[in-house]
């Protein structure tokens, strides 16, 4: 396709441009269906579970195997214990009787004592091995009886009442895992902005819009200076972006609570609204500053291209008294504050308290918010009623904010979040609670279980 044969002086060298390829994109794809999609054909990823891991680092793992010690490990054990128990008495009563020997014995050569000896021998060392594994076991189970231990508890299904009881009497340990990790925040959670009245106000009214056109065609005509040549339009501007923050926040909204909250533990109140509250602290940075740079595009695009605004506001078309064919119209840019509108599509002035300029869109922007609540400033007539100030108590706006600070703002004044507990329980389906505390041994209970010691001694001796 050559370009050369539209232009009013041919090039020396054609253009030669390769057509795009009619396989990728239809031929009959509108700029407009392009656009909506951003430019973008498809999207493509790619996951490296590898580049996560070494992301994550893990520090350490744990995990659990439950087993039973089965009968032949059991038996052998207590018989290596008994044995090995036996032979060390054993060992420990030949020393302990030679020394006795040695001791009590004066005379060790006479034959008459030695006899003595080795007659009571077998009868003394059956009484200390007997005493002796007495007191090894009663040392090992005073060890046993007062030592703390960790003592884990698992209830199954618990039900909300349950949860919170575990949560207020071992909010450190207690871990429950859902049978669903990942929820829908739309399932427990709803999101209400609440907007400056100025959107909800007979201002943005169409009895408003009608008052003011029909006020300006029923008077003498006004200057273009004068604030109410262009206040129909004004309004008409403020009317269309109260409307379009609301869609842009109602769309801002859908988009979070139609995200995953993907946990594998059941969240306490307190940290699952602290994930809710932050998501609403991201939702008010990243949805002003997306709407705040497609609003500045569309100023650009009419200030740099300086297009003509409806009510003449910013060029003044000199018409001649005698239209010749092929004759010129001329154009003369009107001024404001020293400010011309052929330099700068933001030239402003005050007028009624209000402001007019180059571009009704301008003028609104840069007006104040204390017009809206002077019954003088915004319509002497009392036809309609000016906002109440008392509401200024209850705003984060102040009188003297611009409607420029309010639209960076979205028109928001708070957002209400609504949690439900109860609900996001319900999704969890928690499938199992655990907890830990550690059991510590009293007084009582060690003396108990030496006292049955004892009497099981006892019986075992006697017998």
């Amino acid at each position: 396709m050559e370009l050369d044969q539209y232009m009013d002086e041919p090039r020396a060298q054609a253009f030669d441009f390769t057509p795009l390829n009619s396989t990728v994109n239809s031929p009959d794809e509108t700029f407009g269906s392009i656009i909506n999609n951003m430019m973008i054909d498809s999207w493509s990823s790619n996951v490296s579970f590898t580049s996560y891991y070494h992301a994550c680092a893990p520090s350490t793992c744990t995990f659990e195997n439950k087993h039973r010690m089965n009968i032949f490990l059991l038996v052998t054990t207590i018989v290596s214990i008994f044995g090995g128990l036996s032979l060390g008495l054993k060992v420990c009563m030949k020393i302990i009787l030679e020394i006795w020997e040695k001791v009590m014995n004066g005379c060790h050569h006479t034959n008459s004592i030695r006899s003595c000896v080795i007659h009571d021998e077998r009868q003394l060392t059956s009484r200390l091995n007997s005493l002796l594994l007495a007191i090894t076991l009663c040392c090992l189970f005073v060890n046993s009886a007062f030592k703390s231990r960790l003592i884990t508890v698992q209830i199954l299904k618990p039900s909300l009442t349950t949860y919170e009881d575990l949560l207020q009497s071992y909010a450190d340990t207690v871990q429950c895992s859902c049978s669903q990790i990942s929820i829908q925040y739309e399932s427990f959670v709803t999101i209400v902005p609440h907007f400056h009245q100025i959107c909800s106000s007979d201002f943005v009214s169409n009895e408003w819009i009608n008052y003011i056109q029909n006020r300006l065609n029923s008077t003498e005509p006004y200057d273009i200076d004068d604030w109410y040549y262009s206040a129909d339009a004004q309004f008409q501007l403020l009317a269309s972006i109260c409307q379009l923050t609301q869609e842009t926040v109602s769309s801002a909204i859908e988009r979070l609570t139609a995200n995953y909250l993907i946990n594998i533990e059941l969240l306490s109140r307190a940290l699952l609204t602290k994930r809710i509250r932050m998501s609403i602290d991201q939702l008010q940075i990243i949805s002003p500053n997306t709407f705040r740079r497609t609003f500045f595009l569309i100023r650009e695009f009419v200030g740099t291209n300086m297009l003509l605004s409806g009510p003449s506001t910013n060029w003044v078309i000199n018409i001649p008294h005698e239209i010749v064919e092929g004759g010129t119209v001329n154009m003369k840019p009107l001024t404001y504050n020293g400010c011309s509108c052929e330099q700068s599509s933001q030239c402003v002035e005050s007028s009624r308290g209000m402001f007019v300029g180059c571009y009704a869109l301008e003028a609104l922007l840069k007006s104040k918010l204390a017009c809206f609540y002077d019954q003088q400033c915004i319509d002497t007539s009392q036809v309609f009623q000016a906002m109440d100030s008392s509401s200024l108590l209850s705003s984060r706006f102040d009188s003297n904010s611009t409607i420029e600070s309010l639209v960076a703002q979205l028109m928001i004044e708070e957002y209400t979040r609504n949690l439900s507990y109860e609900k996001y329980l319900e999704q969890c389906a928690a499938s199992s609670c655990t907890y830990s505390y550690v059991l510590k041994r009293d007084m009582i209970v060690g003396i108990t279980y030496l006292l049955g010691l004892y009497g099981g001694l006892l019986i075992i001796c006697r017998i």
